[in-house]
């Protein structure tokens, strides 16, 4: 675990870009509607968004001071939970 906190904190940029990077892939696969398929698709690709938010979540914890952590970690609950309301909204 030292290790991967170590790698993390050495390479804050570039887990910055991987977490900038899958919140455009998201947000393009979500804009691209074909019904049923990408429904089950996009109910995936939320699965994986909350495994990458959990684990940059762990990541923006070793990076920045605990303050931080929480205000970081409020603002995306924050708006995940938005997102999921308007995605649900928008099916029903």
């Amino acid at each position: 675990m030292e290790a991967y906190k170590k790698w993390v904190r050495r390479n804050r940029d570039y887990v910055h870009s991987l977490e900038s990077l899958a919140n455009l892939s998201h947000t393009i696969v979500v804009n691209c509607y074909v019904d049923a398929v990408i429904f089950l698709f996009e109910l995936w690709l939320c699965g994986i968004s909350l495994f990458l938010f959990i684990f940059f979540m762990v990541a923006q914890r070793w990076i920045c001071c605990l303050l931080d952590y929480w205000t970081v970690f409020f603002m995306r609950l924050h708006s995940a939970y938005c997102f999921l309301s308007s995605m649900v909204i928008e099916r029903w």
